[in-house]
């Protein structure tokens, strides 16, 4: 894995240089995960630009639409909105009734209660038929014969993201605790940045904020995957399960991937 310090973009890094189980390992300049490319710099789109061929956007329509995909920067990129979550409020469901949390009552959530609100997040993107959908769209984007370097990306690259990187380092096998410490690096990254953006949020707030609960939602806390990793195993039987009975990815395309991306080299 080959971590990226760019001016504007957090939690770059390319997937390449990760060894499987077997003992191959995944091709360098081939699989990026990141953040949303809105404000990136100059010198950050001229070196990210030459490197990648496909851009992958995760992120709900209205997302989107308050920051545009800055498509003009990447002029030689195939850009795919492919959005896990249509609506950004399913993460903050307070219960299946409401589907709904005001900003207030999502920011004045005890560090418990933030980090069940995230687990619980990633259990219903893992079983909602709309996100199974997305993320099957993902891995044949990355089957594709016409993908070559791929960068996909949410908004700050941890949760979305770093589900759809867990999926493709499983199918590709990666064992677990990789995969794992792939998925929580992301915090090493985000957690100073958005410590020297706290004042402009607390700011940004007419309310009190829970900081700490605050900062559990903006971190990729363990928890988190495991939670993710237990409910699929106990609703699906196993990961292998889920991806292909759920995500509906063949073996031949399993396959593919694997031809695509691993080495021996």
């Amino acid at each position: 894995m080959k971590v990226y310090n760019f001016e504007t973009l957090q939690n770059v890094r390319d997937l390449g240089g990760t060894k499987t189980k077997d003992g191959s390992i995944i091709k360098k300049g081939k699989l990026f995960r990141g953040t949303a490319l809105f404000y990136a710099s100059d010198n950050d789109t001229k070196t990210l630009s030459n490197k990648i061929d496909t851009i992958i956007d995760l992120r709900t329509f209205n997302e989107v639409e308050e920051m545009p995909h800055p498509q003009d920067k990447f002029p030689n990129s195939k850009y795919i909105h492919n959005p896990i979550v249509k609506k950004m409020k399913m993460i903050l469901a307070k219960d299946k009734e409401s589907q709904s949390m005001t900003l207030e009552q999502a920011h004045v959530l005890t560090e418990k209660e933030a980090k069940k609100l995230m687990s619980d997040f990633y259990i219903l993107i893992a079983s909602n038929k709309d996100s199974q959908k997305a993320y099957r769209n993902f891995i044949n984007i990355l089957a594709d014969d016409n993908t070559n370097a791929t960068y996909w990306h949410c908004s700050y690259g941890k949760d979305r993201a770093g589900m759809a990187a867990a999926l493709i380092l499983y199918i590709l096998g990666v064992d677990k605790d990789t995969i794992y410490d792939d998925y929580i690096y992301s915090t090493g990254f985000l957690i100073p940045h958005i410590e020297q953006s706290m004042d402009k949020i607390i700011e940004k707030f007419d309310f009190n904020i829970n900081v700490d609960a605050f900062m559990y939602m903006q971190t990729s806390d363990i928890e988190y995957i495991e939670s993710l990793v237990n409910y699929v195993i106990d609703e699906y039987g196993s990961v292998d399960n889920y991806i292909t009975n759920e995500l509906k990815i063949s073996e031949d395309i399993k396959q593919k991937l694997k031809d695509k991306y691993l080495t021996k080299n």
